[in-house]
């Protein structure tokens, strides 16, 4: 893993947001007056896994972050359900399905690789016992499915998500 410093990160955002622009309405100052040190700690974690993290909207007045690498981070890989939750710290998520979606409109993500996910979609039905969400793409089409939460393969890993409340 790469080893990043606050300066270096914050530079590695900023080139990413503006070259990405998802999210053309917002002013790079503004995003980076609302990071405190926990935050560049679970960004820094996101970039050093592979999960070129940039925001993906604001929501009810949050900066909404989330890994928007091509592929399921590459530092990532190869864990369970239970393990992905078991890494999460300094207030990082699993990716939402929701955001996950929103994700996927923006730029197509997941073609060869699965990515577990966090919080369903409100309009989805409960999961059974021991199962977690799962994230890919084919061809046109996103799935989101139900899967085995105990399962693991070399090409599933999981995506982070960060809410930063704006400054």
């Amino acid at each position: 893993m790469k080893n990043l410093n606050k300066i270096s990160i914050l530079a590695t955002l900023e080139s990413r947001f503006y070259k990405q622009k998802l999210c053309p309405d917002i002013a790079w100052i503004e995003v980076e007056k609302s990071l405190t040190p926990k935050h560049i700690k679970a960004l820094q974690y996101m970039e050093e896994t592979g999960g070129e993290p940039d925001i993906l909207r604001i929501e009810g007045g949050d900066f909404v972050f989330t890994d928007t690498s091509t592929e399921s981070p590459s530092g990532r890989r190869n864990k369970t359900y239970p393990q992905a939750v078991g890494e999460l710290k300094h207030g990082l998520e699993l990716t939402s399905e929701d955001d996950y979606m929103y994700l996927q409109g923006l730029k197509p993500v997941d073609s060869n690789s699965w990515s577990w996910l966090g919080k369903p979609s409100a309009s989805r039905d409960p999961l059974a016992a021991g199962d977690a969400l799962v994230g890919y793409r084919v061809g046109d089409d996103v799935i989101v499915n139900p899967h085995d939460a105990d399962l693991h393969f070399e090409r599933r890993g999981f995506r982070c998500s960060l809410r930063v409340k704006k400054a």
